[in-house]
C-alpha cells in the first residue's frame, strides 16, 4: 500500500512538472509568434508607451528610438480609443513611473470615429483582460485566451509574423509576393473602410477626441506626449483627406488645447502592404524619422 501511494505521488508529481514546464514553453512561444498581445500583458513599466491601432503595434519599433519606450498599440478592433483601453492603459503604467518620460500617442482617423463599435465605454477585449494579473508566465491568459493546438501551433510556428519583446509586431512579406498583391489588397482595405465606417464629422467634442485628450493628460504625468500620424499610401492618404478633410488642422487643435506636439509624418515616402500598414522593411526607417522629429521638438522647447 506505502509503495502504490509513493508510486501515484511520483507520478503526479513529475506530471505536474510535465505540465507546469509544457505552460512556460508555450508561454515562451507565445512572446514571440502565437499572440500578438502576450507579451504587452505579462508586466507593467514605468517606460513610455506607444499607443493606437495596427498602424502603430505594424509601424514603429521601439529599438530605433533613442528614447526608453513599449508598443502597447493592438488593433482598431481592439484599441480603439475608448474608456476599456484608458482602463488597460492605467494598468500597464506602474505605480512609480519615470518622470521624464516621452509617449507616442498614434491616431487614424478609423480609430477616432464613434461608430467603430456598438458600445463607446466597452471594448469586450479589454473588459475582459482588465481582471487580468500582468504577471510572466501569465497562466490566466493562456487557459482563457488562447485557443491551442497543435495545428494552430505549426501553422503559426511557420508563419512571418513576429512579436517582439519591446511590443512591435514585425509582420514579413517576401518582396515579390507584396508586389503581386499590393494593389488588390489597398482596394480592398478601401472598399473595406468605406462599407465598415459611415462618414462622419470628427470634432473636438467626438466622444473619442475626449477620450484622447484624457489619455494625453494622464501620460503627460509622467513625461512628454506627441501625436503622431503615422505615413500611409498615396491611395489611402488621398482617400483619408477626401473623408476626414478637416482631420490635421483638429489634431493641430487638440496639440495646442494639450501642450502635445502633433507630428504628421504623412510626408515620407514608404511602402506598405495594403495601403494602410508600413512594409517591414520601411520601419526602421519611420521609426527613426519619428526619432529625429521628436528630438528636434524637444530641441526648440529648450
Amino acid at each position: 500500500m506505502r509503495y502504490f501511494l509513493f508510486k501515484f505521488f511520483r507520478i503526479g508529481v513529475i506530471s505536474l512538472i510535465l505540465f507546469i514546464t509544457t505552460l512556460i514553453v508555450i508561454s515562451e512561444l507565445l512572446k514571440y509568434r502565437i499572440d500578438p498581445f502576450y507579451n504587452k500583458l505579462t508586466s507593467t513599466t514605468n517606460i513610455g508607451l506607444i499607443l493606437g491601432d495596427s498602424r502603430a503595434l505594424q509601424g514603429i519599433d521601439p529599438d530605433h528610438l533613442s528614447f526608453p519606450v513599449v508598443n502597447f498599440a493592438f488593433t482598431i478592433g481592439h484599441s480603439p480609443y475608448d474608456k476599456s483601453y484608458i482602463r488597460l492603459i492605467k494598468k500597464k503604467l506602474n505605480k512609480y513611473p519615470k518622470k521624464n518620460n516621452t509617449h507616442i500617442v498614434c491616431i487614424s482617423p478609423w480609430s477616432l470615429l464613434s461608430n467603430n463599435t456598438n458600445n463607446l465605454d466597452i471594448n469586450p477585449y479589454f473588459s475582459e483582460h482588465l481582471s487580468l494579473p500582468l504577471t510572466s508566465p501569465n497562466f490566466e491568459y493562456l487557459f482563457k485566451y488562447v485557443d491551442f493546438n497543435f495545428t494552430k501551433l505549426n501553422q503559426l510556428l511557420a508563419s512571418k509574423q513576429i512579436s517582439k519583446s519591446n511590443g512591435y509586431l514585425m509582420v514579413q512579406m517576401d518582396t515579390i509576393e507584396w508586389q503581386q498583391e499590393y494593389k488588390r489588397r489597398v482596394k480592398e482595405k478601401i472598399e473595406n473602410y468605406t462599407e465598415k465606417y459611415p462618414v462622419e464629422e470628427l470634432t473636438l467634442k467626438s466622444p473619442r477626441i475626449f477620450n484622447l485628450l484624457e489619455i494625453i493628460n494622464l501620460l503627460q504625468l509622467s513625461g512628454d506626449v506627441f501625436i503622431v500620424r503615422l505615413p500611409v499610401s498615396k491611395e489611402m492618404l488621398s482617400f483619408e483627406n477626401i473623408r476626414f478633410p478637416n482631420l490635421n488642422e483638429l489634431m493641430s487643435h487638440l496639440s495646442q488645447k494639450s501642450n502635445a506636439p502633433y507630428l504628421d509624418l504623412t510626408d515620407l515616402k514608404i511602402r506598405t502592404t495594403d495601403g494602410n500598414h508600413i512594409f517591414y522593411l520601411d520601419v526602421p526607417f519611420v521609426s527613426k524619422t519619428l526619432d529625429k522629429r521628436v528630438n528636434e521638438c524637444d530641441q526648440r522647447s529648450k
